[in-house]
């Protein structure tokens, strides 16, 4: 098994239901936060969609590339390479250009970070506290719209 592999993470389904045959969206969440990774499993744990999940911001921009996901989460909150850095990075590459970035923002989130994060490239930015139900139908949303 390759590092991005180990480093890769796909959503454990409940085993009693089936498995799609093809996934009809793809989430790629770039985090270290468990709050976020209970978010996920917890609200977009869709049997047709699938999950996968890395810790760092090297493996994400790699498996951005490569497996072009439907949406990228990214929390704001990661250390490594600046986010907006990220986010430009991201736009230049036209393998990932149309991919639609949410980012998962701080508790520490100011107005001016949130403007600079949507003005990098940033489809939506998420501010704590969202309810559930807010978060789940903002990432839906913005699938909706990629689709």
């Amino acid at each position: 098994m390759s590092d991005l592999d180990a480093s890769a993470r796909l959503a454990q389904r409940d085993p009693g239901q089936p498995a799609p045959a093809e996934p009809v969206s793809t989430i790629l969440a770039v985090h270290d936060d468990p709050r976020i990774h209970t978010l996920l499993y917890d609200l977009l744990g869709d049997p047709r969609g699938r999950v996968v999940e890395v810790a760092d911001i090297g493996t994400g921009v790699v498996l951005a590339q490569t497996l072009r996901p439907d949406c990228l989460l990214l929390d704001a909150g990661l250390g490594g390479v600046h986010r907006d850095v990220l986010l430009d990075q991201l736009r230049r590459d036209p393998r990932t250009r149309p991919m639609p970035v949410i980012v998962l923002g701080a508790e520490a989130s100011t107005p001016e970070s949130i403007e600079q994060a949507l003005i990098a490239g940033a489809a939506d930015y998420i501010s704590p506290p969202a309810s559930s139900a807010i978060v789940a139908a903002r990432v839906r949303g913005t699938l909706g719209r990629a689709h």
